[in-house]
């Protein structure tokens, strides 16, 4: 029987018996001396090909969009909203997307260990200033390659799926990390901002080349500006809130699922211990932060579409964290949907995406305005 180390800190890791890895991850290379030699081997990847392959990515679709749907019936039910579903797939889409792939993995992950390795024990970190649910889609992408926060996913899933004893450790530290430094801005940026006036468009992200986003400021006759969003203001997580949200929805859909044995009842059943802070505690304050917003109606150059169109200023430059904007034309109701990936699973925590459609110069640019919880 062997120790389980399941990532890279080594206030988990214990030699004084026979382990195994369980992934490449949990190996670092400019540390090779502490672990080069030692009596260990590691587990085999779980990394599908081919027909597997599509078949997984299938499966974390359907789960996505299965989701998506009883999550945005439940938050509106919580926040008193008649949202629709393209109002969540929008504010939340990326996010369940990356949760599912990432639980798909880890799901699957321990299950292959578990079935090529007897394990005679692990290491689970402990601390009451530790959680699963981080505060925005930003942080939660940060943390899904931290080693604190994967070593208590992973803990979860030894716990569920085996009966392999767990030794809780204790740890001093204060949370996961929530995000990276912010770029500090330049001279040429501050300067900018002395020429920006109230009537420019909010353009984040646009994901263009330096030149044609350069055109695009111009056409609209205005100075460029290096726009960022500051952090989502910290919000804790309420266990009891969640708790209750989590046994209203496992009870509602599909009760008799076994999480330990149904990937699909295991990421319903860790949904609301997951959910970042920012679209359950910290949502209304975002939503009543989105509504102050200055905006007005402008067309976007089709016949009979009109939209709102948001416009910063020295006042508003501090609430853009909680705006979430799309440029997009009217939506075609006929359209067939795509599959999750390619329709909302890319580049969601953008704050604004151009349009393809091209626009005469000067023309407003259209954004749809929703309540946003990335600080991307």
């Amino acid at each position: 029987m062997r120790f389980l180390i399941t990532t890279a800190d080594e206030r988990s890791w214990r030699f004084d018996r026979e382990v195994v890895f369980l992934g490449e991850w949990c190996l670092r290379y400019d540390r090779a001396d502490h672990w080069a030699g030692s009596d260990a081997v590691m587990a085999s990847a779980f990394c599908p090909t081919g027909p597997e392959r599509d078949a997984a990515l299938a499966e974390v679709d359907r789960v996505s969009l299965q989701l998506l749907a009883e999550l945005g019936n439940s938050l509106n039910a919580q926040h008193g909203l008649d949202a629709d579903a393209r109002f969540w797939r929008i504010l939340l889409g990326h996010w369940i997307n990356r949760y599912t792939s990432v639980l798909f993995h880890r799901w699957h992950a321990v299950r292959l260990m578990l079935a090529e390795h007897e394990i005679a024990g692990t290491i689970v970190f402990t601390s009451p200033g530790l959680s699963l649910a981080v505060n925005d889609t930003d942080s939660f992408t940060w943390a899904c390659n931290d080693d604190v926060w994967n070593n208590l996913l992973i803990g979860d899933l030894v716990q569920r799926l085996s009966k392999v004893p767990i030794e809780y450790l204790p740890v001093s530290i204060a949370g996961i990390p929530s995000r990276g430094k912010p770029r500090p801005q330049g001279l040429a940026a501050r300067a900018a901002r002395l020429l920006q006036k109230d009537t420019d468009s909010l353009i984040l992200n646009s994901y263009l080349p330096l030149g044609i986003a350069l055109q695009v400021h111009l056409g609209l006759r205005e100075v460029p500006q290096q726009r960022s969003t500051p952090a989502v203001p910290q919000v804790p997580a309420d266990p009891a809130l969640r708790a209750r949200l989590r046994d209203a929805q496992h009870g509602a859909a599909h009760p008799a699922a076994n999480p330990s044995e149904d990937f699909a009842a295991y990421a319903r059943d860790m949904l609301f211990q997951m959910l970042p802070t920012c679209f359950l505690e910290g949502f209304p304050a975002l939503h009543r932060e989105v509504a102050s917003m200055p905006m007005r109606y402008s067309s976007s150059g089709q016949p009979g579409a009109w939209r709102k169109v948001a416009r910063t200023s020295s006042a508003s430059t501090a609430t853009i964290s909680a705006l979430h904007a799309i440029v997009h034309r009217r939506p075609n109701a006929s359209r067939p949907a795509t599959r999750f990936s390619r329709g909302v699973g890319r580049r969601m925590t953008s704050a604004c995406r151009l349009s393809s459609s091209r626009r005469p110069a000067g023309s407003s640019v259209t954004i749809r305005r929703v309540a946003c919880c990335s600080s991307n």
